[in-house]
């Protein structure tokens, strides 16, 4: 499957890791895709604070 995604790889604290786990699992996503969405909004929070 081919894909436009660039991969990244980031260390994280253990407790965040879980924390990551269990916001996806609820949300019955991957952790890779909740953690776009969560870096998407940071980037839209923070573009809305520039304004």
């Amino acid at each position: 499957m081919a894909t436009d995604k660039a991969r990244i790889t980031v260390y994280l604290p253990q407790d965040l890791k879980e924390r990551l786990t269990a916001i996806a699992q609820k949300d019955k996503r991957s952790v890779s895709v909740m953690i776009e969405i969560l870096i998407l909004e940071a980037l839209e929070a923070r573009d809305r604070g520039k304004e």
